[in-house]
C-alpha cells in the first residue's frame, strides 16, 4: 500500500520595531511539486506523492489562540511550498503548543489539543488520475518545552482513498457529468472530531454532516474506447490503525440523463489507497437520477453545479421548496446549509403578486452572477416583504444587489420594522448593497425602524454598502439593530429622510443601534435638512458594544433641525480610533464633533481635525462630546472650528461635563484663533493632563510648542496597549495611528 505523507517545518521569525514581541509564522511544506505549477496540489504522482494547491490553507491555534489560517505563498523547484501568517498582532500563535488542520475552513474548530475538521459533501474533480482540492485533510500537533528558530511538525493524513474506475463498454459514447456515493453507514462529509491527534495515528469520530460524496467534473468528461476515468474517493478513517469499511451505492450520472448504479462494499486504512476493480458499463438507464429537471431550474445544488435562478417564477419555486423545507430539491437537501443557488440574471422584479412571503429560513449559499454596476442592479424588490425573513447560522448571501420602490404599509413579522433584503441575519451577508435609485419608505409612527440590508445582525455583515432613500422612525443604513459583526460597510452616497409624518426621528450612517462590533466602516454624510437626530456611524451604542475604526467623509454634510453626532448620538460603550472630517449643521438641540451624548463607557483615540464648520444655533455645540453625563473621553483632540450664538454651550472639546464624567489626555485647538473658544464651557467632572492652546482657558495647562505637547501627552500613556502615541505632523499634535 503506498504511503501518502506530507512534512512542514515551521519557521518562527521575531518582528522588529513593534512595542511587543511578535512572531511571524512561514510554514515549509516539503513534497514532491510537480512541473506543472496549475496542479501544485492534488496531482497523485505514481500514486505516492500529495502535492500542495495555489489555494491552499492551513487552519492554525491552541487554547490561547483563536483560528488563524496560513496561506500558500509560493512553491519552488526544489520540493518545497511555503505557507504564512501575515507578522501582526491578529496572527500571533501564543505559546508553543498548536494544531494545525489541513485543508482550512471556516467550519473547522481547535480548542486545545481538541480539533474538529469540517469537509465538504462536493469533492469535485482535477484531472483523470488525480483526486479533488482540499479532499484529503490532514492534522498535526506540534509539542516543543521551548522556543527554537527551526520547529519540524508532521501532518497525519485522516482519510484514505478509494481509486474508482470506469470504463464505458457500450457504442452509446456517453459524457460523465457526476459521481454520487452514499454510505449505508456512517456520514462521510460534515464534521468530524480528531482524536489522537498529538499521535502519529490520529482517527476520526463523524458528527454532523452528510452520507453522501459527489465528484463533479467542471465540464463532462467522454470515454475513450478501453482507457478507464479513474476517481479518488476520500474517505473517513475512523480506526487509526486498523480499517474502515464503508457499504458504498455508487451512482454515475452523464449529461444526458442517464445513470448506472452499483453498490461495493470496501476497506480503507488512513494514509493509504484501496483500488477497486475497473467497473466496464454494459448499459446505461434511462431513468433521470440526476434530478436536473425535477423542477425546471437547472442546476443540482452543489458547488460545482448551482442552482441557477433566472426568473422570478424560479425564485418562487426555489423559496417554496425551502419554506416546505424540501430534502431532494434537484438533488439538493434545502434543510443542510451544503447547498448552492447563483442569481443569473439582473431583470428578476418581485412584486405584491409573487412575493407574498420571504424565504422563512434560508440555510443555502447564494451568488449573483450578473455584473454590479447600474445596467446590472440586481433583483428589484417591489414588494411589501423582505427576500429573506432569516438567513441561518453558516448560510451565505453574497454579491446581491436589491433596488425598488416602496412604500410599506403592512407589519413584517412580530415588530414594526423592514428590510428589503432580511429581517434577521444570522448567518453571512457579504458584498451586498442596495443600488442608488432604491426608495423604500415605512409609514407610520417613530416606533417603526428600517434597516438597509438587515433589521437585525446577529451575524456578519461584510463590504456593503447602501446607496438607497431609507425612511422610517429608526433608520440604519445597513443594519437597525446589530449584536453581531459589520465590517467594511459603507453608505457613499446621500442618504434622504423625508418631512411630515414620513420623517425618520432617528438614524445612522452604518446601524441605529449597536450591540456588537463596528469596524472600518464609512459614511459619506449627505443628508437632508430634516428634525432627524443623527449619528454618523451609529445612532445609539450600548454597553459592551464597540465602534473602532469609523469615519464621516470629510465631503459630507449631515444637516438637521435637531442633535447631531459625528460618529455615535448616544454613547454608553467604546468608540476607538474614529474621526470626523464632514460639515455638521443643527438648528437645535446640539452637536459634537465624535459624540453627542457620552452617557457612559469610553470614547479614545478619536479626533477632529478639519477645516469643514461645526454650526449650532442652539444647544451644546463641541469639537469631540457635546454632553458628557458619564463615562470618560481619553487621549482626544480636536483641531477645528465652531460656530455656534451661544456663546456660553460652546467648548472647543467638550460642551458640558457632568460630575460621572471623566476627560483625560486630551487637547483643544481651534484653527481660528480670534473665537477665543474654551476647552469646555461647564465643568462638574475630572480633567487629568489636558491642554488648551489657550493661555486664558479653563484653568488648564497651556502650550505653544507642540513637540513639548506630544512629548507630555506620550508621558501620560507611556505602557499603554490601548491609547495611541502621539506625534507631531505640520506644527500639530497628532495621534500617531502607524504605531500600532
Amino acid at each position: 500500500m503506498k504511503k501518502l505523507s506530507l512534512l512542514t517545518l515551521l519557521v518562527l521569525l521575531l518582528a522588529t520595531g513593534c512595542q511587543k514581541e511578535k512572531i511571524a509564522y512561514r510554514f515549509l511544506a516539503v513534497a514532491e511539486v510537480p512541473s506543472n505549477p496549475d496542479e501544485a496540489k492534488t496531482a497523485l504522482v505514481n500514486e505516492t506523492y500529495i502535492h500542495w494547491q495555489l489555494d491552499d490553507e492551513i487552519s492554525i491555534a491552541n487554547s490561547s489562540t483563536e483560528m488563524l489560517s496560513a496561506k500558500f505563498s509560493y512553491g519552488s523547484t526544489d520540493e518545497e511550498a511555503i505557507f504564512e501568517i501575515q507578522n501582526d498582532e491578529q496572527a500571533m500563535i501564543k505559546g508553543n503548543e498548536f494544531v494545525a488542520l489541513y485543508p482550512h475552513h471556516a467550519n473547522n474548530r481547535i480548542n486545545g489539543n481538541q480539533a474538529t475538521i469540517y469537509l465538504e459533501s462536493e469533492q469535485g474533480y482535477a484531472n483523470d488520475g488525480t483526486f479533488a482540492p482540499k479532499a484529503i485533510p490532514m492534522a498535526a500537533f506540534r509539542n516543543e518545552t521551548s522556543n527554537i528558530d527551526l520547529v519540524r511538525i508532521q501532518f497525519h493524513n485522516l482519510f484514505g482513498l478509494v481509486r474508482v474506475q470506469l470504463i464505458d463498454g457500450t457504442s452509446d459514447k456517453k459524457q460523465l457529468s457526476s459521481l454520487t456515493f452514499t454510505s449505508n453507514d456512517n456520514n462521510i462529509a460534515g464534521y468530524f472530531s480528531v482524536n489522537d491527534i498529538t499521535t502519529s495515528t490520529p482517527s476520526l469520530t463523524a458528527g454532523e454532516g452528510s452520507k453522501t460524496v459527489t465528484i463533479t467534473p467542471e465540464t463532462p468528461l467522454s470515454f475513450s474506447g478501453n482507457t478507464p476515468l479513474t476517481f479518488y474517493l476520500s474517505l473517513p478513517a475512523l480506526n487509526g490503525t486498523g480499517s474502515t469499511s464503508y457499504n458504498i451505492t455508487m451512482t454515475a450520472n452523464t449529461s444526458d440523463n442517464h445513470h448506472i448504479t452499483r453498490q461495493f462494499t470496501v476497506s480503507i486504512n488512513r494514509n493509504g489507497i484501496t483500488k477497486m476493480p475497473a467497473l466496464v458499463v454494459t448499459g446505461w438507464s434511462n431513468t433521470d437520477n440526476s434530478g436536473s429537471t425535477t423542477s425546471g431550474i437547472s442546476g443540482n445544488g452543489t458547488i460545482y453545479r448551482p442552482l441557477l435562478i433566472y426568473t422570478a417564477d424560479e425564485l418562487v419555486k426555489l423559496r417554496d421548496a425551502c419554506n416546505s423545507n424540501s430534502t431532494d430539491f434537484n438533488g439538493a437537501d434545502l434543510t443542510t446549509h451544503n447547498w448552492y443557488v447563483k442569481i443569473m440574471r439582473s431583470d428578476i422584479v418581485l412584486d405584491n403578486d409573487n412575493w407574498t412571503i420571504p424565504f422563512q429560513n434560508f440555510r443555502g449559499q447564494m451568488t449573483y452572477a450578473a455584473t454590479q454596476n447600474s445596467s446590472h442592479p440586481g433583483i428589484t424588490n417591489n414588494s411589501s416583504m423582505p427576500i429573506f425573513n432569516e438567513i441561518a447560522s453558516r448560510a451565505n448571501v453574497d454579491g446581491l444587489i436589491v433596488k425598488g420602490n416602496r412604500s410599506i404599509t403592512v407589519q413584517v413579522g412580530s415588530q414594526d420594522t423592514y428590510s428589503p433584503l432580511c429581517i434577521t441575519n444570522n448567518g453571512n451577508i457579504l458584498h451586498c448593497a442596495l443600488a442608488a435609485d432604491a426608495s423604500y419608505i415605512r409609514a407610520g409612527s417613530s416606533s417603526t425602524g428600517m434597516g438597509g440590508l438587515c433589521v437585525t445582525n446577529n451575524g456578519v455583515i461584510l463590504g456593503c454598502n447602501c446607496r438607497a432613500t431609507l425612511v422610517a422612525g429608526r433608520v440604519g443604513a445597513i443594519c437597525l439593530v446589530n449584536n453581531g459583526s459589520i465590517q467594511a460597510c459603507q453608505t457613499p452616497s446621500p442618504m434622504q429622510s423625508a418631512s411630515g409624518t414620513n420623517r425618520a426621528t432617528s438614524a445612522a450612517g452604518i446601524c441605529h443601534t449597536n450591540n456588537g462590533q463596528i469596524r472600518d466602516c464609512y459614511f459619506a454624510a449627505n443628508t437632508t435638512q430634516s428634525q432627524t437626530q443623527w449619528g454618523g456611524i451609529v445612532y445609539t451604542n450600548n454597553e459592551n458594544a464597540t465602534i473602532e475604526s469609523c469615519y464621516v467623509d470629510a465631503a459630507g454634510v449631515i444637516q438637521s433641525t435637531t442633535s447631531v453626532g459625528g460618529i455615535v448620538h448616544t454613547n454608553y460603550g467604546t468608540v476607538d480610533h474614529c474621526w470626523n472630517d464632514a460639515e455638521l449643521i443643527v438648528d437645535a438641540n446640539g452637536l459634537g464633533g465624535i459624540v453627542h451624548t457620552l452617557a457612559g463607557g469610553e470614547v479614545r483615540n478619536c479626533y477632529r481635525n478639519t477645516t469643514a464648520s461645526l454650526t449650532c444655533k442652539a444647544g451644546p455645540a463641541a469639537g469631540l462630546a457635546a454632553t458628557l453625563t458619564a463615562g470618560a473621553l481619553r487621549n482626544c483632540y480636536a483641531y477645528c472650528n465652531i460656530s455656534s450664538s451661544i456663546t456660553s454651550s460652546k467648548g472647543i472639546v467638550v460642551s458640558t461635563i457632568g460630575s460621572n464624567g471623566t476627560v483625560e489626555n486630551c487637547y483643544g485647538r481651534q484653527r481660528t484663533s480670534t473665537d477665543n473658544i474654551p476647552f469646555y464651557s461647564q465643568n462638574n467632572g475630572t480633567l487629568v493632563n489636558c491642554f488648551h492652546h489657550l493661555t486664558t482657558a479653563n484653568g488648564l495647562s497651556t502650550y505653544t510648542d507642540a513637540t513639548q505637547l506630544a512629548a507630555n501627552l506620550n508621558a501620560h500613556i507611556s505602557g499603554s496597549d490601548i491609547y495611541r502615541s502621539w506625534t507631531v505632523l505640520d506644527g500639530t499634535a497628532v495621534l500617531d495611528f502607524s504605531s500600532k
